[in-house]
């Protein structure tokens, strides 16, 4: 009798056990403060403004020391993974995926956020992004993007090139020079004015206008706002 009692006490136990390490992995549900919760399951929708709120509600929660959960779902929508994520929420995403990466520099997550935002500075399609990729390493101060910057000065956009440069200036305190990038009191800004303006016109020439197709890929990937689909459903904007 006491061995069937001792049997059954064992094997409360081990089922205790298992059901306790199942709620400690979770199963697959990640852990953490609600909000930031609930701002990684924002990322996934395909509503581009409760996307955007995800991204917002990150951003406050900078501070929390569970952030680094938002990693991964937070690069996926500035790298436009799963090609329906419109240029301005990329945008968004962009600064605050690169502060966390600087906030945590030394753990795993920092580090991918930070090589994420080099990546794209590089490699996204749509020059909003490569831009704003060099705007958030110039205003962190990110020492180590100097030599990525100084390649985004060759980038194919005029706009890219400004923001590469701006960011060499406030990292370097304003006394980076070289032969593509002054400190600004050297250069007029009209002068800058009419060279993005004549970018502006290269772009709409290269053999873009007359064909739907280029010029719809293009206006994906640069408007705020997501264009319907063939479906008439929403799509975000962005080259896939």
């Amino acid at each position: 009798m006491q061995k069937n009692i001792y049997g059954q006490l064992i094997l409360i136990l081990i089922i205790v056990g298992f059901l306790g390490v199942r709620e400690e992995r979770g199963c697959g549900i990640p852990s953490g403060p609600p909000e930031l919760i609930q701002a990684i399951a924002d990322l996934s929708s395909d509503d581009y403004v409760i996307v955007r709120k995800g991204i917002f509600t990150i951003e406050k929660n900078l501070s929390s020391p569970n952030i680094l959960m938002v990693v991964t779902p937070l690069i996926e929508v500035a790298k436009n993974s799963n090609g329906r994520r419109d240029a301005y929420t990329r945008c968004l995403a962009v600064p605050v995926l690169f502060r966390i990466g600087i906030n945590h520099p030394k753990t795993g997550p920092g580090k991918k956020a930070i090589s994420a935002v080099i990546y794209l500075l590089h490699n996204s399609p749509a020059d909003l992004v490569r831009g704003t990729c060099a705007n958030a390493i110039g205003v962190a101060g990110y020492e180590p993007g100097i030599s990525d910057l100084e390649q985004a000065l060759n980038d194919s956009s005029v706009y890219v090139q400004q923001e590469s440069c701006l960011a060499l200036l406030r990292i370097t305190n304003y006394t980076y020079s070289s032969e593509k990038c002054n400190p600004w009191p050297e250069q007029s800004s009209i002068q800058t004015l009419s060279a993005m303006s004549s970018e502006s016109g290269k772009v709409a020439n290269v053999n873009n206008w007359t064909d739907p197709d280029a010029v719809y890929r293009w206006f994906r990937s640069h408007l705020l706002f997501p264009l319907p689909n063939n479906n008439g459903g929403q799509l975000g904007g962005g080259e896939q």
